[in-house]
C-alpha cells in the first residue's frame, strides 16, 4: 500500500492505527513528543494508539495543538524539536511552558550561526607527498 504522507503531513506517527503508512503534521509530531513525556513521567508506560481521540487525552490535546501551531508560525519544526530534545528542554511537559519559548529561540540563535559558518573547506583533489620519497615512490 503506498504511503499517504506528503509535504504537509511529513512525519512518521508513533501512535497511528495505520501503522505509520499515513503522515502527521508538525504540529501533531509536537503533541506526540510532549504527551509521550507526560506518559513516562506519570508512569502510564506507552500510550495507546489514537490517544487523542480518547476522553482522557482530548482537552489536552485540543490545548496543545493550538499553541503548537501558534509556535510553528514563529519557528521551524526542527528548532522546536531540538530544543525539546535539548538537556535543558528534557523535562518540559507543556508546549506553552515559558522556558521552551526561550530555549526555542537560543536554538534559533544557535542555528543561524551555523548557517552562516562554512562546514566544508574545499581541498584540492591531489595530496602533497608526506616524508622523504622511498625507493618504490621513484618507479
Amino acid at each position: 500500500m503506498p504511503s499517504k504522507k506528503s509535504d504537509k503531513t511529513p512525519f512518521d506517527s508513533k501512535f497511528d492505527a495505520h501503522n505509520g503508512e499515513r503522515g502527521i503534521t508538525p504540529a501533531y509530531r509536537l503533541i506526540e513528543i510532549i504527551f509521550q513525556r507526560r506518559a513516562e513521567k506519570d508512569n502510564e508506560g506507552a500510550l495507546p494508539r489514537k490517544f487523542w481521540a480518547l476522553q482522557k487525552y482530548k482537552w489536552s490535546v485540543f490545548k496543545e495543538r493550538n499553541i503548537a501551531y501558534k509556535l510553528l508560525e514563529q519557528y521551524d519544526i526542527a528548532v522546536i524539536v531540538k530544543a525539546l530534545e535539548s538537556k535543558k528542554g528534557s523535562n518540559i511537559l507543556s508546549l506553552g511552558n515559558k522556558r521552551l519559548a526561550a530555549l526555542v529561540k537560543h536554538e534559533e540563535s544557535i542555528s543561524k550561526q551555523q548557517e552562516l559558518i562554512p562546514t566544508e573547506v574545499e581541498t584540492s583533489g591531489t595530496k602533497k607527498p608526506f616524508g622523504k620519497k622511498n625507493l618504490w615512490s621513484q618507479l
